[in-house]
């Protein structure tokens, strides 16, 4: 074994061997959930846990802040290629021919493009397009879009990004090939995702103080099961949910 691989596995081996330390009492607390900041002890979790039983919870203060965040941008072929393997389970070269036989089909627009804007003159398209994204999507129409977000003529080479023709929306798409129908999915909701307006998210942050001896726990929305609990955290990387429909993004209706 070489003094490289022998690092490798030695690397891999520790990462096998990695335990999160990190322990947090769990309150439900009517519709939150109240969690306490990280122990390394079980027995410290335990003590904290088993005073928390029975004792009023008091929230002190609120404070909400809002983030505004942006759709993904438009699909070009590769990126459209990477979130079909991804996604679907496609290869390339299926995907460039399941986008091949949509662009014949006069339904999704020019396949082989290395942008992924549109340009300017097609702004005032936007919001029928959007309708028609929608309808493939199976979802309904947003009442406000935000054309800018998708056009930039000085961020388009020689063919804008891909998106639903017009026709698609008067197309029967329910008769399509599998591989056809799930990429038109994701082209119409990659579009429709990214020309909704920006919305601000509102993330309530509470603070929340017990009658226990300890730092008070901070808040936040989840699904705990009732009653307390002890949970030990495990360090993982989040990932971006799909399905086989296809991903997309829609903005929350205004409160």
């Amino acid at each position: 074994m070489t003094p490289t691989l022998a690092l490798i596995v030695q690397r891999e081996a520790e990462i096998g061997a990695f335990r999160p330390e990190a322990y947090t009492v769990n309150l439900r607390c009517g519709e939150f959930a109240a969690v306490s900041e990280k122990f390394k002890e079980k027995a410290e979790v335990d003590g904290l846990a088993a005073a928390c039983a029975g004792q009023p919870v008091t929230v002190k203060a609120v404070q909400r802040t809002e983030k505004t965040e942006n759709a993904p941008r438009l699909y070009d072929l590769t990126a459209l290629q990477r979130e079909a393997n991804r996604s679907l389970g496609y290869t390339a070269q299926q995907t460039l021919d399941y986008l091949q036989a949509l662009y014949e089909k006069k339904l999704c627009t020019y396949p082989r493009t290395d942008s992924r804007f549109l340009t300017d003159d097609l702004e005032a398209s936007v919001p029928e397009l959007v309708t028609v994204a929608a309808a493939i999507c199976e979802t309904d129409a947003p009442g406000r879009v935000n054309a800018g977000q998708v056009c930039d003529s000085k961020k388009v080479s020689d063919h804008h990004a891909i998106l639903p023709t017009a026709s698609a929306g008067k197309a029967d798409t329910s008769v399509l090939p599998l591989g056809e129908r799930e990429l038109l999915r994701l082209v119409a909701g990659s579009f429709f995702g990214r020309s909704a307006m920006h919305t601000a998210m509102r993330k309530p942050p509470l603070r929340w103080s017990a009658a226990v001896p300890s730092s008070p726990p901070r808040a936040k929305p989840s699904l705990i099961p009732a009653g307390s609990s002890i949970s030990r955290r495990k360090s993982r990387t989040p990932r971006c949910r799909s399905c086989r429909r296809g991903r997309y993004w829609i903005a929350p209706k205004p409160p």
